[in-house]
């Protein structure tokens, strides 16, 4: 597969706004592959070219790419993730 044959598929992006009033975003399935921006739109458009390049690296290398989250079961997996961080999280 090439890398726009991967960026077709539906990989699960998050957003969510930050601290400083910008946003960040990255790829569920995809660790390490993360991006920013001042908007979400532009944060998505940043995390797009963040997925192209971290899929091309990956497949020069010969390293494993994850599947695409079933979207039947992707409700869960963000919850049971938005769950952990919120035990993690220091009381305040």
């Amino acid at each position: 597969m090439s890398v726009d044959d991967y960026m077709q598929r539906p990989y699960t992006r998050i957003l969510e706004s930050d601290e400083s009033g910008g946003w960040s975003a990255r790829v569920l399935e995809l660790e390490g592959c993360f991006s920013g921006g001042d908007t979400p739109d532009e944060a998505n458009r940043n995390l797009s070219e963040a997925m192209s390049l971290w899929i091309e690296f990956q497949l020069e290398h010969g390293y494993e790419i994850p599947e695409p989250i079933d979207p039947a079961t992707r409700w869960d997996e963000e919850h049971t993730l938005a769950a952990a961080r919120r035990e993690a999280a220091p009381a305040g």
